[in-house]
């Protein structure tokens, strides 16, 4: 999948650096925003977008994107400290004349080279990182969030397995948590 994108040279990486990152952080927020409202949510406050930029100034995050024809059509946001790399989010153009391009796989496969010609040793891809629709009484996976731990395995993600239990003190809590699984 990712070599077929190497090989396709309508589609090109660009990687927020000092010079570029206010320009491409302002792109990132109109992208992400309009993705936002095509997948039926609300927008992120602008303040939540200005913090971002503050991460991108101190050499806290960066911004790496596919752009095609100079257009961007997904970026994604990383957060990072002197050690290691974690996935923030993603936006993507949603048309129908992406949808066949394994854009995130390309994405990401450069952000891992990037990152680690940069000295980091560790991405962090986040949650869900799951193989179960039920892991425990607090930790449910939709098919989605399955999905997206598959994708995740399939780029390389270590699993760790996070131990967690629930104390209940009264039965009646327990049974009512119970029917809810049910």
């Amino acid at each position: 999948l990712i070599n077929s994108m190497i090989k396709n040279d309508k589609f090109k990486i660009l990687f927020s650096n000092q010079e570029n990152h206010i320009e491409l952080n302002e792109k990132y927020v109109e992208f992400h925003k309009e993705h936002m409202k095509q997948a039926g949510k609300e927008p992120r406050s602008d303040n939540i977008y200005n913090k971002q930029l503050k991460l991108l100034e101190n050499d806290l995050a960066s911004i790496v994107a596919v752009t095609y024809k100079k257009q961007i059509v997904i970026v994604n946001y990383y957060f990072h400290n002197n050690e290691s790399v974690s996935y923030s989010g993603s936006s993507f153009d949603t048309s129908d004349d992406f949808q066949k391009y394994p854009l995130n796989h390309f994405l990401l496969w450069n952000s891992i080279l990037y990152f680690k010609k940069l000295g980091y040793g560790k991405l962090n891809f986040g949650q869900p990182c799951g193989y179960n629709k039920v892991n425990g009484l607090d930790d449910h996976l939709d098919d989605k969030q399955i999905n997206i731990s598959s994708f995740k395995r399939g780029m390389g993600a270590e699993m760790k397995t996070l131990y967690r239990g629930v104390k209940f003190i009264n039965d009646d809590k327990f049974d009512i948590k119970i029917k809810e699984l049910v």
